[in-house]
């Protein structure tokens, strides 16, 4: 039988894999999710996987990655596009979102992009933190949800 006429049979009888776009549906429970690149010296993790990017955006969720955050972990740019991402170019683009995740925590600068009412989900060590940093915190009505990392340290080693 000729190469042809194989696929065409597999085609017919549904065993042919076939490749479509699927597009989700926005419901009012989805998410703006943005990952910005970790400024902080030393941090090459990304909060987030293109696999995980992935099944979020299946769910109806939007995700922006900040152009090179994910360099540092091996992961590029184009597999966060591939995964459904929209690719920034600036941090204040990917501070737009609603939900913010990031391992380290918010530097000086980055208060600067985060928008007023915005969820941030980071690394937090809430004794370590100054009077002005707490203030900017309140300022800008964020929802935390920290880690302390000391206490996660702390308890690997025991």
């Amino acid at each position: 039988m000729p190469q042809s006429g194989f696929k065409e049979v597999l085609a017919q009888s549904g065993l042919l894999p076939q490749e479509a776009i699927l597009w989700t549906k926005k419901n009012a429970k989805s998410l703006f999710i943005g990952l910005p690149k970790e400024v902080s010296m030393q941090e090459r993790r990304i909060s987030l996987t293109p696999d995980a990017v992935s099944l979020l955006v299946r769910n109806g969720h939007e995700v922006m990655v900040e152009s090179g955050a994910g360099e540092g972990a091996k992961f590029t740019d184009r597999q966060y596009s591939e995964a459904g991402a929209s690719i920034a170019y600036s941090p204040e683009e990917v501070y737009k979102a609603d939900l913010i995740l990031k391992v380290s925590p918010l530097t000086e600068r980055e208060f600067e992009y985060v928008k007023q009412g915005a969820t941030l989900i980071s690394a937090l060590n809430m004794p370590s933190l100054s009077k002005e940093y707490l203030k900017s915190l309140t300022e800008r009505r964020l929802l935390l949800y920290a880690l302390n990392i000391s206490k996660i340290k702390e308890a690997a080693f025991r």
